[in-house]
C-alpha cells in the first residue's frame, strides 16, 4: 500500500529503516557507519597517524568508490588458455 504525496511521488504506507538508509546522502551514511560501525572500513586498517579525517572520512571515500566484484581477481588467478 502506498500514498501518492504531490511533488514527492509515491512513499509506501510503511517506512522501513531501509528505506531511510536508501535515502541517506553519501555523507549521511558516513557518518552513521563511522559512529555505528564496530569495523574499519573495508580493506582499510589505517595506522591513527595516517588517518586523516576520522572514520567518517574514510568511509565516505569508501562509498565513492566503484563496485569491485572480485571478477578482476578471479580473471587474473585463471591459468592462461
Amino acid at each position: 500500500m502506498s500514498t501518492w504525496i504531490a511533488g514527492k511521488g509515491t512513499i509506501p504506507a510503511v517506512i522501513i529503516n531501509a528505506d531511510l538508509i536508501r535515502a541517506m546522502t553519501d555523507e549521511e551514511l558516513a557518518k552513521w557507519l563511522s559512529h555505528h560501525s564496530m569495523v574499519c572500513v573495508p580493506g582499510e586498517r589505517p595506522n591513527p597517524e595516517d588517518c586523516v579525517g576520522g572514520c567518517e572520512h574514510c568511509w565516505l571515500d569508501w562509498l565513492r568508490q566503484e563496485v569491485n566484484d572480485g571478477k578482476e581477481e578471479k580473471e587474473e588467478n585463471q591459468p592462461a588458455k
